[in-house]
């Protein structure tokens, strides 16, 4: 495709990892991740573990994912904490 950017060299592209603690799983949060990911143009996965559940994001509107991870999340949720990591871009399919 003549003129298209690859995707590591698209502007304000960046992957974030994030940690979120607190009451996350059996809540519906992974659907949220996955369905707030999609809305916003992102690549990455969800994931539930022994600590809560770890996400990772790629994408231009990271900042906008980490703002409604906060204000949308599913009622159900509690929210104790969400650290945020960046981390090295990766060629991914359009796709989360």
């Amino acid at each position: 495709m003549t003129g298209s950017k690859p995707v590591l060299m698209q502007p304000n592209l960046k992957r974030i990892q994030y940690r979120v603690r607190g009451q996350v799983q059996g809540v519906g949060f992974r659907p949220f991740v996955y369905q707030l990911a999609w809305d916003l143009g992102l690549t990455g996965w969800v994931l539930n573990d022994q600590d809560g559940v770890l996400i990772e994001v790629q994408g231009s509107t990271t900042d906008a994912f980490y703002d409604a991870l906060h204000k949308e999340a599913p009622a159900l949720s509690r929210i104790q904490s969400i650290e945020e990591k960046q981390i090295e871009k990766k060629e991914t399919k359009p796709f989360f």
